[in-house]
């Protein structure tokens, strides 16, 4: 019997992985694929402070109870403006940021945020929520059977 090539093996290791990973969701995926990308990204950027209306000071307290947050805002302390961090992130960990974003700004969510004397814009993006909001869209169009242009007087009588 014949030994299979490397290309066969990886074929095989691909698709049972592929297999495997069928109607899983995105957290699950990331967390069975080590090279699948995270399913929130969080971008720190050390700003100015003058980019916003919007300013909110997170309480640093708050923050060291999140070290995937902590860790960036310290990196950027003493950078310049402009500079910017990435990092992957869980989908708790990633609600975990919003909500602590949530209770410490009173709403006003997004904008500056200013921590340890420094000021930071943070973005968090969820990946799949594109797909998400797609799937949302349609349940919506379909969910009161007819177009946006019907009107009352367009309907037709029904036979008794």
């Amino acid at each position: 019997m014949a030994r299979p090539t490397r290309r066969q093996l990886l074929a095989a290791a691909g698709t049972a992985a592929a297999t495997g990973l069928a109607g899983c969701t995105a957290a699950e995926r990331a967390r069975l694929n080590p090279f699948a990308e995270p399913p929130v990204s969080m971008t720190v950027i050390r700003a100015a402070g003058d980019e916003s209306e919007t300013r909110c000071s997170l309480d640093a307290d708050a923050v060291a109870e999140v070290p995937e947050l902590q860790g960036p805002l310290d990196e950027l302390n003493g950078a310049d403006d402009g500079e910017r961090i990435e990092r992957g992130l869980s989908i708790p960990t990633g609600r975990e940021i919003s909500n602590l974003f949530t209770r410490q700004c009173d709403g006003d969510i997004g904008g500056i945020y200013r921590y340890d004397g420094a000021a930071y814009l943070i973005g968090l993006t969820y990946r799949d929520q594109s797909a998400h909001q797609d799937h949302h869209d349609r349940l919506g169009n379909d969910s009161h059977g007819g177009t946006d242009t019907d009107t009352p007087g367009n309907e037709t009588a029904t036979p008794n």
